[in-house]
């Protein structure tokens, strides 16, 4: 399928989330995992239908987390939110999960000054990217996994949809570096679309039309 998907590039794939026992996620992942670590286009895992079904007829508003690590990935992350927003209203939740292996040892007025500064960062990226201020922009500092981190937040801030970059590492990369959006789908039950960070063109196709 990664195969045909590179000859003949969708707009968007869209996959159902796969259930698997532990000792099968374990030794061979789950299909939809691998299908969105590995896709050269943008891809949709569906854990929850509910909110698609209902988003255009009702105008009822689509709630997107925006994972934004304030580098160059979430460019191309906000503009194909952007994209996606012309098919109905949707609102973002703009999330950065700052983290570190060990607790912060900063002092507490130098940990407030640090939050405020990326939090700017982060608001001015998406007012950049999207036009608009956003209502919600928040920065986590979290020990624990990334993924985990994320996915507390989606259900924190009842995200319907969690738009992130997929770094696609492959080989002792992967081994020692794992990835962020195939950990987060072990841990979320809400929609995750895991966005190639290398083909910024794709976040310009227009999947309203589809």
């Amino acid at each position: 399928l990664v195969d045909y998907l590179r000859r003949e590039p969708p707009a968007l794939v869209v996959v159902s989330a796969t259930l698997k026992g532990p000792l099968d996620r374990w030794a061979m992942g789950s299909f939809s995992e691998d299908l969105a670590e590995n896709s050269p286009v943008p891809t949709l895992v569906v854990h929850d239908p509910a909110p698609f079904e209902s988003w255009e007829w009702t105008k009822q508003r689509l709630r997107v987390l925006a994972a934004l690590d304030l580098h160059q990935d979430s460019v191309g992350t906000l503009r194909w939110i952007h994209t996606l927003g012309r098919g109905g209203p949707y609102e973002v939740i703009a999330c950065h999960i700052d983290w570190h292996p060990i607790p912060s040892h900063l002092a507490p007025m130098a940990a407030a000054e640090r939050q405020q500064m990326l939090e700017r960062d982060l608001r001015k990226q998406v007012r950049d990217h999207l036009g608009c201020d956003v209502a919600q922009a928040h920065v986590i500092s979290s020990t624990t996994e990334t993924a985990s981190a994320l996915a507390e937040a989606a259900q924190r801030f009842k995200a319907d949809l969690i738009v992130m970059g997929a770094h696609q590492r492959h080989g002792l990369s992967r081994l020692f570096h794992g990835s962020v959006s195939r950990a987060l789908l072990h841990h979320t039950s809400t929609n995750v679309v895991n966005r190639k960070s290398t083909r910024l063109n794709s976040s310009h196709t227009d999947i309203s039309r589809m």
